[in-house]
């Protein structure tokens, strides 16, 4: 995995104080609440006791007791983070954990991180073996490795095993369809944009929540769904290259090339370059790949255009970098196949609305979607 990527890009000090007692090393988070932020934070502690023991492999605990996890892409993050430390640092590492029970991150329940509850050796293998590939009861994750991407098939592989692991929950089948379709299209996008590894992690909570104030019987499901890549190509990378080597394009890498100009008038420390070209990456017929077809990239439309339509509620969001966008439904709506992320509809005249734009500390070395969706439990 291309985990260490997070640790070389994240090279600021740490304000978590870390120590040394007993035979371990002991790292403390005394948080509330965690979420991808803080990942910054335990990045940087990870990388100063790598520079401080780097040659006394002394094993760590990690002690989030505390804490209670955001959302799954932050518990995707704490995962990579503990194997870093055990592959990578070559440590061996003891977790301790706070149960879940929340909608959007009840997966810690389910997370492989759990068999580091005791820091045994017999544990961390097993940990190592399924970081890689679990299906679990309400859990299901697959790494798909670089050197398998090339395989036409692993796209349709995953699909029908996220079918069979919806097949025990009481999911509508068009829903099960549109999150298929939306892992497919995803995961297919890290083998086509990058030479990376492509963590899948989904996890479907207990049918136990129901809305505020509702009086019915209905209850629902939180299924959690994480996409994670490690890379030096970022979402909007290929498109900045693109757009900075080739002056002459027409048709719709034209029009693109008429927003820059409008929208750069308006960069500033709020909204930059690099979030143009993630809002870019979402107009349909426009890709970043070297090869123009005449027809141009799909983008990420499909996954927009299924977000709105299939879950109750959600919490969604990609982040790449520093920068990311976050998916409200009441600005995804297209407009001729172009998708202004504002209350205009308007990606040619109006910027994207700034309560979309998010700021990441973390800076994360690839592509990473949160897809917290609230579904129905069916009868």
């Amino acid at each position: 995995m291309e985990e260490k990527l997070l640790f070389e890009k994240n090279k600021k000090r740490s304000r978590i104080r870390f120590k040394l007692y007993g035979s371990r090393i002991h790292i403390q988070v005394n948080e509330e609440k965690i979420g991808l932020d803080y990942m910054h934070e335990l990045v940087g502690a990870v990388n100063e006791i790598e520079l401080r023991y780097s040659y006394i492999k002394i094993p760590i605990t990690l002690n989030l007791k505390k804490v209670k996890i955001v959302d799954k892409l932050t518990i995707v993050f704490l995962e990579a983070l503990c194997n870093y430390i055990i592959t990578e640092c070559r440590r061996d590492l003891k977790v301790e954990l706070k149960d879940g029970s929340y909608i959007t991150s009840e997966g810690i329940n389910s997370s492989v991180m759990l068999l580091l509850h005791d820091g045994s050796k017999n544990n961390i293998e097993r940990f190592k073996k399924k970081y890689k590939r679990d299906l679990f009861k309400n859990h299901y994750r697959r790494i798909i490795p670089a050197q398998e991407s090339a395989d036409s098939s692993i796209i349709t592989d995953v699909a029908s095993e996220i079918v069979s692991f919806f097949n025990v929950f009481k999911v509508s089948e068009k829903a099960v369809y549109e999150v298929v379709s939306l892992v497919a299209e995803l995961a297919g996008n890290v083998k086509e944009h990058t030479n990376s590894d492509c963590i899948i992690d989904i996890d479907v909570t207990p049918s136990k929540y129901s809305k505020k104030g509702e009086k019915s019987n209905t209850s629902y499901y939180g299924i959690n769904i994480a996409i994670v890549n490690f890379s030096e190509v970022l979402l909007g990378t290929q498109l900045k290259s693109l757009f900075s080597r080739e002056k002459n394009l027409d048709g719709r890498y034209k029009k693109v090339q008429d927003a820059y100009e409008y929208h750069k008038k308006f960069f500033n420390e709020e909204y930059g370059e690099e979030d143009f070209f993630n809002i870019t990456a979402f107009q349909n017929k426009i890709s970043g790949r070297d090869i123009i077809a005449s027809t141009g990239g799909t983008g990420l439309t499909k996954t927009i255009e299924s977000l709105e339509k299939r879950a109750d509620a959600h919490h969604c969001y990609v982040i790449s970098g520093n920068r990311g966008i976050r998916f409200d439904q009441d600005y995804l709506e297209y407009h001729d196949g172009w998708i202004g992320f504002n209350s205009q509809n308007d990606y040619f005249a109006n910027v994207p609305d700034l309560s979309l734009l998010i700021s990441s500390k973390l800076y994360i070395p690839g592509t990473a979607y949160n897809l917290n969706l609230v579904m129905k439990k069916e009868d």
